[in-house]
């Protein structure tokens, strides 16, 4: 059977959620993929793209897995980090598992909802500045991508194209808190995810 290890922060850990509503675990009950793959759920609330460096071998490397999908970043930039050191952590990440046969699928991450964000974080107007830089990031991995052969899930664009085609009238309805995403949107998060592992 195949590994996939999801791996990446609370927007893979399920935060906010019920047991049970996260993309990762929507895919692990999922009856048509788990005769194929065995998922591994390694997000952590908080993390950065230095800390899945840091626990690659332990929470990826150790479990041999065929695939890994990365959604992470979004810490980064709220931290101050730049769209450079955020995107070479990355490209690094991947080229290590692919030093190890390993598929990297790149997820972007999914862009904040300032308005719902300053109400339950910060009234600060840094979630404008985070947006532009995962857009800046969105580029770079799309290019890196494309240029490598790569899997990549721009989950900015994808989760605007729900409002823009009527699904969700609003994109602040996606959210619990303008950071993470509600049970409807890891819904339409696992699946385009689930089409990406039926190819």
């Amino acid at each position: 059977m195949n590994i996939l290890i999801c791996f990446g922060d609370s927007l893979v850990s399920g935060y906010g959620l019920r047991k049970g509503e996260g993309w990762c675990e929507l895919l692990q009950r999922d009856n048509s993929l788990s005769k194929d793959w065995k998922i591994i759920n390694k997000g952590i609330p908080g993390d950065t793209t230095t800390g899945l460096l840091s626990r690659s071998e332990r929470d990826v490397l150790l479990f041999k897995p065929q695939s890994v999908i990365i959604l992470i970043g979004t810490n980064d930039l709220l931290l101050g980090r730049s769209v450079d050191i955020v995107y070479d952590n990355l490209i690094f990440l991947a080229s290590e598992l692919l030093r190890y046969n390993i598929k990297p699928i790149l997820l972007s991450p999914p862009g904040i909802a300032a308005s719902i964000a300053k109400e339950n974080w910060d009234s600060s107007e840094i979630y404008s500045a985070v947006n532009k830089n995962i857009e800046g990031l969105i580029e770079k991995l799309n290019k890196y991508s494309l240029d490598n052969n790569i899997t990549f899930l721009n989950l900015y664009n994808f989760l605007q194209s729900l409002v823009n085609s009527g699904i969700f009238s609003s994109y602040e309805d996606l959210y619990i808190d303008g950071i993470h995403l509600n049970s409807r949107g890891n819904i339409f998060i696992a699946s385009k995810v689930k089409e990406i592992l039926k190819v």
